[in-house]
């Protein structure tokens, strides 16, 4: 199999994990507010989940360079059927909190858990394309068809009203339908996912304590100290963007917000499939750039400013939509020139390990994005904080053009497994 094939085989198989992901995420909000909970109450529960992915992000990692790729991953699609099936029997709060603790407890299990497979069994492989053109074709893949799945809870919403069925029962078939791919995913990934640990020696498999020295210092790295700076500083303008933006199109619209129902899973679509046409074509940009990463990183971000700006100045539904596509688009040109420098700069016994703790860092920034538009919007609009949000991921773009980020992945040294 050559390396192309391999990417194009795990992008299908990553891809089924978001499209089944992708059924419940845009329908889960008006499913909960069918079922009579409060606004309030929603809000309690993705404070769970949050909680939860960042208690178990690192954990996940360790065990799964510990124990295996593959049951760590196994064990993140049996969470998400639970959720999915707690979802469907929710009554009271603590089911719902229930169900996204499991939830949380999936995200956290699946950072990362397969692109470490993935990294290791590509580089084995004949050939000479190098890991940003494989998690081009993968993320590619995978993202388009995690935008079907986004598609088709879109024309749901849609079309609803041309149904017989109850609308609660409609959501719960969605709930369903997603618990069948997660099981079909998880049969197919005993067929597809050969190598179970990180690493095959004849040696004693190394204390925990070793293990979690061996993370220290790999984060202590010169380049990969600098990329975690940079995932907490370039993440909060997207991240406030992504979360806000939905109050916009209500205040430019001249329709009730009920008809809007059925936008917001439309632009995760179409969000998704930007990102995947985007990570295709990410390949080319680090061509251009000749595999210098910072700098296809830097130029990515400094396009997803101007959209940023954009955004600040339009005042209708069509023209936000444009400027969010646009914003989206460069949002993925950055994420396979990323995922190269960090497994570059980790060695295999740690390698999922550094991929939790570079999502954890996403999500700091995430969270970082969320306090600070909860405290600007006192003092301005919310166009104007993410001008000053966007303000504060030039420092990533600085952090982006250090030498030790723009190496070859000959020149890179990486910590010694």
């Amino acid at each position: 199999m050559t390396r192309s094939q391999f990417a194009i085989q795990y992008g299908k198989h990553l891809g089924l994990t978001m499209f089944a992901s992708m059924l419940v995420l845009p329908i889960f909000t008006p499913y909960m507010l069918s079922l009579g909970f409060m606004l309030q109450d929603i809000a309690i529960t993705m404070m769970v989940m949050a909680f939860t992915i960042i208690v178990f992000e690192v954990p996940s990692g360790v065990f799964a360079d510990a124990l295996g790729r593959r049951k760590v991953f196994l064990s993140s699609l049996v969470f998400a059927a639970l959720c999915n099936l707690t979802l469907l029997f929710s009554q009271h709060l603590w089911q719902l909190c229930a169900a996204m603790a499991f939830w949380g407890l999936s995200q956290a299990s699946l950072t990362g858990t397969l692109n470490a497979w993935f990294v290791e069994a590509y580089q084995k492989l004949d050939g000479d394309e190098p890991l940003n053109s494989g998690f081009g074709k993968v993320y590619g893949l995978s993202y388009l068809i995690g935008a079907s799945a986004a598609l088709f809870a879109t024309l749901f919403l849609a079309f609803m009203d041309a149904s017989h069925f109850h609308l609660t029962s409609l959501y719960k078939a969605l709930l369903v339908i997603s618990i069948v791919v997660f099981i079909i995913t998880f049969i197919r990934t005993f067929f597809i996912v050969r190598a179970q640990t990180a690493k095959q020696t004849d040696d004693v498999t190394p204390t925990l304590f070793s293990h979690c020295t061996t993370i220290l210092n790999t984060c202590k790295e010169r380049g990969m100290r600098k990329l975690l700076v940079i995932l907490v500083f370039a993440v909060p303008v997207a991240s406030s963007i992504e979360k806000f933006w939905p109050a916009l199109a209500e205040q430019y619209s001249q329709v009730p917000v009920e008809a809007l129902a059925w936008i917001f899973p439309a632009m995760l679509a179409l969000g998704f499939a930007l990102n995947g046409l985007a990570a295709a074509l990410s390949t080319q940009l680090c061509r251009w750039f000749d595999q210098r990463l910072g700098y296809v990183m830097a130029f990515s971000h400094v396009f997803k400013l101007m959209f940023v700006v954009l955004l600040s100045w339009v005042s209708s539904v069509p023209m936000l939509i444009l400027a969010l596509v646009c914003f989206y688009f460069c949002m993925g040109l950055a994420q396979p020139a990323q995922l190269q420098l960090q497994h570059q700069l980790s060695s295999d016994n740690v390698r999922v390990s550094i991929e939790s703790v570079t999502s954890l860092s996403t999500r700091l920034g995430g969270l970082l994005g969320t306090a600070m538009t909860a405290l600007l919007i006192t003092y301005t609009n919310l166009t104007n904080s993410w001008i000053l949000l966007g303000g504060v991921s030039i420092i990533a773009i600085i952090l982006c053009h250090s030498s030790v980020l723009n190496q070859n992945e000959q020149q890179v040294k990486v910590q010694p497994s």
